[in-house]
């Protein structure tokens, strides 16, 4: 008896830069599978978690390394013949350009497609939320954590499908903390609190508010330190303003590290201060690792902290606040462990990735072989399942 073929699945992805999709993609690949699932990745344009998919033995098609937006025209007719080439039985598109661009020329070849939305509306740009209602009929299944987002939209309800964002948590889990982790090449050694806040160094995620609260933290901790991971457009900018306000001792920019285990070990503290924000995976991640946890309160469908149960959160914007939460959290022994506690059973239910693995493999094996939207074989496959494959708390 001839065996069964793996079902073929094109990820399209607008680059392989730093980012959420980027992580989750890079988890999802490496825990799939291969004897069920045959995953390629297609990326818009290059960037250096190429290496890290290559290295899972993913095969990484890249369109670009150019930004500029002259080059889409190039970069949809190479998408073109990749298509009429490789025969994918699936395309899942991530993020804007590539659901743009890949979800149309997916129905031309009569390729079913799925899109993952990852961000709230409020992220997205004006046009995109009503684009994806437009395109609707050319998808077979959106997948998201916001499904009333999707449903506000106008897209219609069978084509929605709640499930979560996460990666693998198991290494976070078994973090243990440890003052005396030495994170090179930085001097850490009796500095308290060591608070860590990690995003792409944009305004969106709000890491100017984290270095203006440190005045008023240093007033109380004198070694305190702020230690920022990421890169980005802002850098020049943070750093004017860290040397502004005297803080160039204690605010530490540490550019892009993948030491995620040994930063949250010697974290006191983690701060998750987006202005706008979706799932945020840092912040699951340090939340599993059993880091207290701060944020601004944003308007999300689905808030990762919870106020007071696992996390703090202060309001949008307030400075003081930040700088407030931050002390009593570093004054306070038994809070810290509560919270600790509550972040890492929470995670470790709420956002297991072999439920959404199972999940994303049943969605493609359904798929194969349909030339038209997902009809309700899935929703029959899927319906017993939707408490543990759903997100939502």
């Amino acid at each position: 008896m001839n065996a069964i073929a793996p079902v073929r699945v094109l990820f399209i992805i607008d680059q392989l830069g730093t980012g959420g999709a980027q992580e989750f993609l890079l988890h999802l690949c490496g825990s799939i599978p291969r004897d069920t699932i045959n995953i390629s990745v297609c990326a818009l344009r290059d960037g250096p978690y190429r290496k890290r998919l290559e290295a899972l033995g993913i095969h990484v098609y890249s369109l670009t390394d150019h930004k500029s937006l002259l080059r889409m025209p190039v970069v949809a007719r190479r998408l073109l013949h990749l298509l009429r080439r490789e025969h994918f039985d699936i395309v899942h598109t991530l993020l804007e350009a590539s659901f743009v661009l890949g979800t149309p020329l997916a129905r031309f070849f009569q390729i079913p497609t799925v899109h993952s939305v990852m961000i709230v509306r409020q992220q997205s740009t004006k046009w995109f939320f009503p684009l994806m209602a437009a395109y609707q009929r050319l998808v077979s299944l959106f997948l998201t954590p916001f499904p009333a987002e999707l449903l506000a939209s106008g897209i219609q309800c069978h084509k929605i499908a709640a499930v979560n964002v996460t990666v693998e948590l198991a290494d976070m889990l078994a973090v243990g903390h440890d003052p005396e982790c030495t994170l090179e090449p930085f001097d850490l050694h009796a500095a308290y609190p060591v608070v860590v806040s990690i995003g792409r160094l944009i305004s969106d995620k709000g890491h100017e508010f984290a270095i203006r609260a440190w005045p008023a933290v240093r007033q109380r901790w004198p070694m305190a330190r702020l230690l920022i991971i990421g890169d980005g457009e802002d850098l020049s900018q943070l750093q004017a303003l860290t040397k502004e306000l005297g803080l160039a001792e204690a605010v530490l920019f540490a550019g892009f590290r993948q030491d995620l285990a040994a930063i949250f070990s010697r974290a006191d503290l983690y701060l998750r201060t987006s202005l706008k924000e979706g799932i945020n995976l840092t912040t699951i991640q340090a939340l599993a690792a059993g880091v207290p946890t701060i944020g601004f309160k944003t308007v999300v469908p689905q808030e990762i902290i919870e106020d007071e149960t696992n996390g703090l959160l202060v309001p949008l914007y307030d400075v003081a606040g930040l700088s407030q939460a931050i002390q009593r959290l570093s004054d306070d022994d038994a809070l810290r462990q509560r919270l600790s506690f509550a972040g890492r059973l929470g995670t470790s239910r709420d956002y297991d990735l072999d439920s959404v693995v199972s999940f994303y493999q049943a969605t493609y094996i359904a798929l194969k072989g349909t030339r038209r939207p997902l009809n309700t074989a899935l929703w029959e496959l899927r319906a017993p399942d939707t408490e543990t494959l759903g997100a939502g708390r």
